[in-house]
């Protein structure tokens, strides 16, 4: 099924199977990776979700990360930067995870 709104069209996929998304250029910009055909599948993923939650409920956050320019929501400077002009990538440091 697709819906096209304004410049965007929207595809409804099979979620197991996987797509490319590519832009004007056909470079692939993002890539949906489909699920696994297994019936464990559901638990796995829902497994993931309740440990992502539990990790973001124990971070702390400073005011510089309440208040940012990317948008109304807090954010933790995490993984490797690329910006800035730097030649190669260098990790984030790691923040200490609240214990209580």
């Amino acid at each position: 099924m697709i819906f096209h709104l304004n410049i965007f069209t929207v595809l409804i996929l099979p979620s197991r199977t996987p797509h490319a998304i590519i832009d004007a250029g056909e470079r692939v910009v993002s890539a949906l990776a489909g699920q696994p055909n297994d019936p464990q599948w559901a638990n796995v993923s829902d497994s993931a979700a309740d440990d992502v939650r539990e990790a973001g409920d124990a971070c702390v956050f400073s005011d510089e990360q309440l208040e940012h320019r990317r948008g109304e929501f807090p954010a933790l400077a995490v993984g490797v930067s690329f910006g800035g002009g730097q030649k190669v990538g260098r990790a984030y440091r790691l923040q200490q995870l609240r214990t209580d």
